[in-house]
C-alpha cells in the first residue's frame, strides 16, 4: 500500500509535462501556418502591382490612357456628355429650321387672285353667323298655370258645371278637351303666367267651397 501512492503521483506529472509540450507544438504548428500565409499574401501583391504596371498587349500604358482621357473621366462619363450635346445640337437646329420656316412663310407675298379678309369681313361674318343661331333656336315657351275644378266623362258635365261657376263670377273658366280616348274634360279656371296669380284664385274657390288644384299648362 505504501509503494503505490508515490507511483501514482509521478505518472500525474509526466501526463502534464505531455500535455505542455503537444500545446507548445500546436502553437509552433499555427505560427508557421500564419507566417507562410503572411509571405504568400505579400508576394502575390507584388505580383499584382506589377500586372498592374506592365501595359498591355498592342496598346499603350493605364496610366497614358488615363492621364489622355483625363483626371476622373471614363468612358461611360464621356459617351453620356457627347450624347448631351448632340441632343443639344439637334434641338437648336430644329429650333433654327422652325424659325426660317416662319420667316417664309410671313414674307411670302399672297398669291394672285385670293381674296384677303379683313377685321371688317371676319367681324360681319361672325355676326351673320350669330343671327342665323338665333333665328334656328326654337322659340322659348312660356309656362302658363290655371286651377282645374273638376275632370269629366261627359261634356254635358262639364258644361253644367261651367254655368254654375260663371254663376259665381269666375268667368275665366274654361274646359280643356281630351286628346285621346282615354282621357277627360277638363274644367279649369284662368291661365296665369305666374304661380302666385294661381295661388290667389285658389284660394278664392276654396272660400266658395270648391276644390280645385293648380296645374301647369
Amino acid at each position: 500500500m505504501e509503494n503505490r501512492a508515490p507511483e501514482s503521483g509521478l505518472e500525474l506529472v509526466l501526463d502534464n509535462r505531455k500535455l505542455i509540450v503537444a500545446f507548445a507544438l500546436l502553437i509552433t504548428i499555427c505560427g508557421c501556418f500564419f507566417v507562410l500565409g503572411f509571405i504568400e499574401g505579400k508576394r502575390q501583391g507584388v505580383q499584382e502591382a506589377t500586372r498592374a504596371a506592365a501595359p498591355p498587349s498592342g496598346g499603350e500604358p493605364r496610366e497614358a490612357k488615363a492621364a489622355v482621357g483625363g483626371p476622373g473621366n471614363k468612358p461611360g462619363e464621356e459617351r453620356s456628355a457627347k450624347e448631351q450635346l448632340d441632343w443639344y445640337k439637334s434641338v437648336n437646329n430644329r429650333a433654327a429650321a422652325g424659325s426660317k420656316g416662319l420667316d417664309k412663310t410671313a414674307g411670302a407675298p399672297a398669291k394672285e387672285g385670293a381674296p384677303s379678309k379683313s377685321e371688317g369681313d371676319v367681324a360681319a361674318s361672325g355676326a351673320s353667323r350669330s343671327a342665323a343661331a338665333v333665328q334656328n333656336q326654337p322659340p322659348e315657351v312660356k309656362t302658363t298655370y290655371s286651377v282645374q275644378v273638376g275632370a269629366f266623362r261627359q261634356r254635358e258635365q262639364a258644361e253644367t258645371k261651367v254655368k254654375m261657376l260663371k254663376s259665381k263670377g269666375y268667368d275665366q273658366c274654361f274646359i280643356e278637351p281630351p286628346t285621346s280616348d282615354q282621357q277627360l274634360f277638363l274644367l279649369k279656371v284662368g291661365k296665369f303666367e305666374s304661380r302666385a296669380e294661381a295661388v290667389s284664385m285658389r284660394l278664392r274657390l276654396k272660400k266658395d267651397g270648391i276644390t280645385s288644384f293648380i296645374k301647369a299648362n
